[in-house]
Protein backbone atom coordinates (compact mmCIF):
# COMPACT_ATOMS: atom_id res chain seq x y z
CA UNK A 1 0.00 0.00 0.00
CA UNK A 2 1.73 3.59 -1.09
CA UNK A 3 -0.01 6.66 -0.15
CA UNK A 4 -1.35 8.72 -2.77
CA UNK A 5 -0.92 12.58 -3.29
CA UNK A 6 -3.80 14.00 -5.43
CA UNK A 7 -3.02 17.52 -6.77
CA UNK A 8 -6.22 19.41 -7.58
CA UNK A 9 -7.90 22.62 -8.13
CA UNK A 10 -10.50 22.29 -5.83
CA UNK A 11 -10.69 25.14 -3.30
CA UNK A 12 -10.96 22.77 -0.25
CA UNK A 13 -8.10 20.79 -1.45
CA UNK A 14 -7.45 19.96 2.48
CA UNK A 15 -10.80 17.51 2.56
CA UNK A 16 -9.77 15.16 -0.24
CA UNK A 17 -9.83 12.20 1.55
CA UNK A 18 -6.79 10.22 2.36
CA UNK A 19 -6.26 7.93 -0.74
CA UNK A 20 -3.99 4.46 -1.00
CA UNK A 21 -2.64 2.66 -3.92
CA UNK A 22 -3.28 -0.93 -3.80
CA UNK A 23 -1.30 -3.73 -5.33
CA UNK A 24 -2.60 -7.48 -4.25
CA UNK A 25 -0.01 -10.12 -5.56
CA UNK A 26 -0.80 -13.85 -5.72
CA UNK A 27 1.57 -16.37 -8.50
CA UNK A 28 -0.99 -15.80 -10.91
CA UNK A 29 -1.90 -12.57 -10.92
CA UNK A 30 -1.43 -9.00 -9.81
CA UNK A 31 -4.16 -6.82 -8.76
CA UNK A 32 -4.00 -2.69 -8.74
CA UNK A 33 -6.50 -0.26 -7.42
CA UNK A 34 -6.59 3.35 -5.64
CA UNK A 35 -8.92 3.43 -2.33
CA UNK A 36 -9.96 5.66 0.13
CA UNK A 37 -8.30 5.75 3.71
CA UNK A 38 -12.01 5.57 5.20
CA UNK A 39 -12.32 2.12 3.27
CA UNK A 40 -8.84 0.28 3.26
CA UNK A 41 -9.65 -1.11 6.53
CA UNK A 42 -12.60 -3.18 4.97
CA UNK A 43 -10.44 -4.16 1.79
CA UNK A 44 -8.08 -5.45 4.51
CA UNK A 45 -10.47 -7.27 6.58
CA UNK A 46 -11.63 -9.09 2.62
CA UNK A 47 -8.40 -10.05 1.95
CA UNK A 48 -7.38 -11.36 5.25
CA UNK A 49 -10.27 -13.69 5.38
CA UNK A 50 -9.98 -14.89 1.43
CA UNK A 51 -6.52 -16.00 2.35
CA UNK A 52 -7.18 -17.54 5.87
CA UNK A 53 -10.07 -19.46 4.56
CA UNK A 54 -8.08 -20.66 1.45
CA UNK A 55 -5.17 -22.32 4.09
CA UNK A 56 -8.39 -23.23 5.95
CA UNK A 57 -8.33 -20.42 8.38
CA UNK A 58 -4.59 -21.56 9.59
CA UNK A 59 -1.95 -18.67 8.45
CA UNK A 60 1.92 -19.62 8.89
CA UNK A 61 3.41 -16.49 8.62
CA UNK A 62 2.07 -12.71 8.52
CA UNK A 63 4.61 -9.98 8.17
CA UNK A 64 3.75 -6.63 7.83
CA UNK A 65 6.60 -3.39 7.04
CA UNK A 66 5.58 -0.21 7.78
CA UNK A 67 7.10 3.51 9.03
CA UNK A 68 6.52 2.80 12.32
CA UNK A 69 6.89 6.61 13.16
CA UNK A 70 3.94 7.45 10.46
CA UNK A 71 0.65 8.75 11.63
CA UNK A 72 -1.27 6.33 10.82
CA UNK A 73 0.96 3.27 12.06
CA UNK A 74 -0.60 2.55 14.65
CA UNK A 75 -4.27 2.13 13.41
CA UNK A 76 -2.64 -0.27 10.97
CA UNK A 77 -1.06 -2.53 13.55
CA UNK A 78 -4.46 -2.80 15.90
CA UNK A 79 -6.11 -3.58 12.69
CA UNK A 80 -3.41 -6.34 11.74
CA UNK A 81 -3.14 -7.82 14.95
CA UNK A 82 -7.28 -7.91 15.34
CA UNK A 83 -7.36 -9.58 11.39
CA UNK A 84 -4.08 -12.18 12.56
CA UNK A 85 -5.97 -14.16 15.59
CA UNK A 86 -2.66 -16.12 16.86
CA UNK A 87 0.37 -13.72 17.11
CA UNK A 88 2.68 -16.01 17.12
CA UNK A 89 2.69 -15.81 13.40
CA UNK A 90 2.17 -11.86 13.48
CA UNK A 91 5.64 -9.48 12.71
CA UNK A 92 5.61 -6.53 12.31
CA UNK A 93 9.36 -5.34 12.02
CA UNK A 94 10.50 -1.53 10.41
CA UNK A 95 10.31 -0.62 6.92
CA UNK A 96 13.97 -1.18 5.58
CA UNK A 97 16.00 0.85 3.24
CA UNK A 98 15.89 -1.94 0.84
CA UNK A 99 12.14 -2.06 0.63
CA UNK A 100 11.39 2.01 0.74
CA UNK A 101 14.12 1.78 -2.34
CA UNK A 102 12.04 -1.05 -3.99
CA UNK A 103 8.49 0.94 -3.61
CA UNK A 104 10.08 4.50 -4.25
CA UNK A 105 7.91 5.44 -1.06
CA UNK A 106 8.98 5.89 2.59
CA UNK A 107 5.40 5.58 3.47
CA UNK A 108 4.38 2.40 2.51
CA UNK A 109 2.91 -0.40 3.97
CA UNK A 110 3.53 -3.96 2.72
CA UNK A 111 2.11 -6.82 3.80
CA UNK A 112 2.65 -10.68 3.14
CA UNK A 113 0.74 -13.94 4.25
CA UNK A 114 0.63 -17.36 3.96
Amino acid sequence: MLPVNINSSYKLNSEIPSTYYIEKRTKTETEKCIVFESDIFQLLEKQFKLVSTSVSGLLKQVTMHLDKSAANATDFESLIQKLVPHHDVLAVEQLSPIYIESTGCANAILISAF
